[in-house]
């Protein structure tokens, strides 16, 4: 907390902690959570949506694809498989998706996206 922000707060928080002499630190889980309030993305869930936006396989596996995404997932709170399966075919590799969209049946719930898309994977 040496530069930029990170000092600004550090010394603000310092001045107002030694500015009443009868004030002590606290405990340590009010100092964590005024970190965070202080630190932290207003809109998390908004923040990870857009990240799943952003996300790509790029020259990673799908099972590394599948582990971020799945944690995106997790902050983002998006819980509906269709708007999940959205998502997620935006980032898989063109090549696997076109092999999903082979299949007579096309996956309807995300865990399948995410089985035939580590199998194709593992096969290319």
């Amino acid at each position: 907390m040496n530069e930029g922000t990170a000092k600004t707060w550090k010394e603000a928080f310092l001045d107002s902690v030694f500015n009443d002499v009868n004030q002590d630190y606290g405990k340590f889980n009010d100092f964590l959570l005024n970190i965070k309030g202080a630190f932290s993305t207003a809109d998390s869930e908004g923040e990870a949506r857009a990240q799943l936006q952003q996300l790509k396989q790029g020259k990673g596996t799908a099972n590394e694809y599948i582990s971020q995404f799945q944690i995106l997932t997790g902050r983002s709170k998006i819980s509906d498989d269709k708007a999940l399966i959205e998502y997620f075919m935006g980032g898989i590799h063109t090549s696997i998706l076109s092999k999903i969209f082979a299949f007579d049946k096309i996956p309807t719930m995300i865990k399948e996206w995410y089985d035939k898309t580590s199998r194709f994977d593992m096969q290319y």
